[in-house]
């Protein structure tokens, strides 16, 4: 069967390295890809509580790499507590994405697309 598991020994050993050379990035969130468009997956879960140890309210960015309509899709999500069940179980809220590009990222980006 699917699982997914987090190392997070690895996790937080990858996160000091890059601490070292990055000192004034912090992490926000984390991302996943899509083919099928399923942006929340069984996983997500799972994932995103990893990653609110990390952070007080981690984003999660997704990535839909079917090409569909022939552009990049791309998704990002905060976790909220449904209050329809007394906060017992969370949902996925759907967040606003503003992306800012360089010209150089842009035509890299076009280039994997378009092919």
């Amino acid at each position: 069967g699917d699982e997914v598991q987090v190392g997070r020994p690895a996790s937080a050993k990858m996160l000091a390295l890059h601490r070292r050379v990055n000192p004034a990035e912090v992490v926000v969130g984390w991302y996943a890809t899509s083919v099928d468009g399923k942006y929340i997956s069984d996983f997500t879960c799972a994932i995103h509580d990893f990653y609110s140890q990390e952070c007080p309210m981690p984003i999660h960015l997704v990535v839909d790499t079917s090409l569909r309509e022939s552009r990049i899709g791309i998704h990002s999500y905060v976790c909220t507590p449904n209050p329809l069940l007394n906060r017992v179980m969370v949902q996925f809220q759907e967040i606003k994405v503003n992306m800012a590009t360089s010209d150089a990222e842009k035509i890299g980006v076009d280039v994997m697309v378009k092919g």
